[in-house]
């Protein structure tokens, strides 16, 4: 609870640098409107639509890891018993079994954390490859390209900075 005003903070200021790197962009291009709202609404829906699709298979990765930690409380608070029984075998098999299905569970993350990247990078920075094209075929002023681009770059990472902080709020 200490945290929530901080990240109210962080999450206020990549809320409002995202509008006004919004903004500065229809400023300087107007035309660009419609790429420039599409660059922003799906540098913060692709994310967010993905949340609990990543949150499923984070929950599966944590159970496993949690499984693992009791197992090895519960070994090491039986160890004398299991060296008497000779039972390492039986303990070794289960251990395995338990550490395969935890880095079957953390590979599925991972390939759903990439697969969403994928998606985010594909869509925002083809919109945003189309509005910069847009600008500077409409005749825009060849000096505000670098400028441009630069902005527009910038809404992609502000948007999926502002989900993961919105994914953090209790």
């Amino acid at each position: 609870m200490r945290k929530v005003p901080r990240l109210g903070r962080q999450v206020l200021r990549e809320g409002i640098e995202l509008l006004l790197t919004t903004a500065a962009i229809l400023w300087l291009a107007p035309s660009t409107l419609l790429l420039t709202l599409g660059a922003l609404l799906s540098s913060i829906a692709v994310p967010l639509l993905g949340q609990p699709f990543l949150f499923e298979r984070d929950s599966r990765v944590r159970s496993h890891l949690g499984g693992l930690s009791r197992f090895y409380l519960d070994s090491l608070l039986g160890l004398v018993p299991l060296r008497v029984h000779r039972a390492e075998d039986a303990l070794r098999s289960e251990h395995g079994t338990l550490a395969r299905s935890w880095v079957r569970a953390r590979r599925g993350l991972q390939r759903a954390v990439v697969t969403l990247e994928t998606v985010q990078f594909a869509i925002g920075y083809g919109l945003i490859v189309l509005l910069v094209f847009s600008y500077v075929r409409g005749g825009g002023d060849p000096a505000s390209v670098l400028l441009l681009a630069y902005w527009a770059l910038n809404i992609p990472v502000l948007g999926l900075q502002l989900v993961r902080l919105l994914s953090r709020y209790p």
